[in-house]
């Protein structure tokens, strides 16, 4: 038996220690060979590990697409997205292979400049495949060019994309989702809602199409103000939604308290001073989805100081990249074992990722870093953390009407596991007030709505900031916006959203308390 076979029925048999220590002795290895042990450090829980490995090889293999797909994959795990492309970019160009790449790889490379928030070179890629000729998914293509159009406030050229992919690929629910949470309906029988109505009974179209397609005709409705209507499909496209889940609500609560566990144990009685990576100012805006986080960096972001980040996956991946890699599969031996000498690791792990973007001030608004409030005070502590919040009802009901691309807001489709979440997140910043006093300043959006010169004046106060005018005219930041409804961010700021769910009360009585 060669040595290749018998790694491979090793890997088969998932003795992955096996294959570890196989490889470790072989001197020739192939795409396969790296792949077995890219893939056994995964299954020993190494993510980062199996990622480097696959990275480390690029150069060999980047024309091989199981490869390709397989690196694409960890890197969408490890959130490593920068690193992926600088290194397939450096690879591709080095070896003259940009005539050589595939349609998914380009489309990939797409992806990461977007995700990277590069809009203007994702199109680049994007338009390079519309020239190819006989590909036949391009409506998918035109529609990532229309989304990166609307984020560069280009609605006109978004749209014009966006109804083009439409034309080309009719029964994609998120092109119609996308198109009405970027439009205004002023009419019943304007024909994008008779469309939709029509697509969302055609029983030919996949179940997540028709989720999305029902998204889409529930805010149609909205503006029509017909709210009976606008429930009515905001309960079926949510019921559908959550049962493509197998989400494990007790244990997405159960890590908050796991998390305050680790807090009280290991760092409640330190110094904060003595640990941490100091040589970093971030501005970190955190809360519950869809409270505010969004208004809050643009008006932050206007500044003429401050660079603009979006939501930033950095301090989860090192956060639980160092939790993960001590905890042996034991949350007792994590809480055990993580103490304060990893927090400057930590802190600068995350500032060397933001150095990528940008030597300045950043706005990191990725709300779920409400979770790790304490330890980013700890790790990063010459950073600044504005928490907002919005009228409970208000956000559960912002939560509940919008279909969320990311798998990490699975409670967001049940009535029920919105409102337990609601309650975890208030219990954890209650919790965060506590025990760290005056690390983070508290922002209520209805107030910030209401007085919002002087709430704009003491936020900007409040970020150790010098005044600028600009921070009063957020709609004319014309930074790049990735949220649900685009183009609702490039308006004036608008009271039109408090209170709203008191016409929704009615319709969906177990939704809110």
């Amino acid at each position: 038996m060669t040595d290749k076979i018998y790694i491979s029925n090793l890997y088969k048999e998932k003795k992955y220690q096996a294959v570890i220590y196989s490889l470790s002795t072989l001197k020739e290895k192939d795409v396969d060979l790296i792949q077995f042990l890219s893939g056994s450090y995964y299954g020993i829980g190494n993510i980062e590990k199996s990622y480097e490995i696959l990275i480390d090889n690029i150069n060999l293999y980047v024309l091989n697409e199981l490869y390709f797909k397989n690196l694409i994959n960890l890197t969408n795990k490890t959130k490593n997205f920068y690193k992926t492309l600088i290194v397939l970019l450096k690879t591709i160009h080095s070896q003259k292979l940009i005539k050589k790449i595939t349609v998914f790889q380009k489309i990939e490379i797409g992806k990461l400049h977007y995700i990277n928030n590069k809009q203007l070179l994702s199109n680049k890629h994007y338009q390079n495949i519309l020239n190819i000729k006989n590909y036949k998914d391009n409506g998918f293509v035109h529609f990532h060019i229309g989304k990166n159009y609307y984020e560069l406030s280009n609605k006109l050229l978004g749209e014009k994309y966006l109804r083009k992919a439409i034309e080309l690929n009719p029964n994609v629910g998120e092109f119609y989702r996308f198109l009405s949470m970027n439009k205004k309906f002023t009419d019943h029988n304007v024909e994008d809602l008779k469309k939709m109505l029509f697509e969302f009974s055609n029983e030919k179209n996949r179940e997540i199409d028709k989720i999305n397609i029902g998204f889409g005709i529930s805010k149609a409705y909205e503006d029509l103000n017909d709210y009976e209507q606008s429930s009515k499909y905001l309960r079926e496209s949510n019921q559908l939604m959550n049962k493509h889940y197998n989400y494990a609500h007790k244990t997405t609560l159960s890590q908050n308290e796991n998390l305050k566990k680790l807090y009280i144990k290991n760092f409640k009685n330190h110094n904060f001073t003595k640990y941490g990576y100091k040589n970093a100012k971030h501005i970190f805006i955190v809360g519950m989805p869809r409270s505010g986080t969004t208004l809050l960096e643009k008006i932050i972001s206007s500044h003429r100081d401050v660079f603009n980040g979006g939501e930033l996956s950095f301090f989860s991946k090192h956060f639980n990249g160092k939790f993960n890699q001590i905890a042996e599969n034991n949350m007792e031996v994590a809480l055990e074992k993580f103490d304060q000498s990893y927090l400057e690791e930590i802190g600068q792990g995350y500032s060397d990722d933001i150095l990528k973007k940008t030597n300045g001030i950043i706005t990191d608004k990725m709300p779920f870093n409400f979770i790790y409030l304490g330890f980013i005070k700890q790790a990063m502590p010459n950073s600044i953390i504005v928490h907002i919040q919005r009228d409970r009802n208000d956000n559960i009901l912002s939560i509940y009407k919008n279909f969320f691309a990311t798998e990490g807001i699975q409670f967001a489709y049940d009535e029920k596991h919105i409102n337990d979440y609601y309650d975890s997140y208030e219990n954890l910043m209650n919790f965060w007030k506590q025990n760290c006093p005056g690390f983070f300043y508290d922002i209520k959006y209805e107030n910030l709505i209401e007085n919002f010169e002087i709430e704009v004046k003491n936020l900007i106060k409040n970020c150790q900031l010098d005044w600028d005018e600009a921070c009063l005219s957020p709609e004319k930041n014309k930074s790049f916006v990735k949220t649900l409804s685009v183009s609702q961010a490039r308006e004036k700021v608008y009271a039109s959203s408090v209170k709203k769910y008191e016409m929704y009360k009615s319709f969906l009585p177990q939704l809110f308390k």
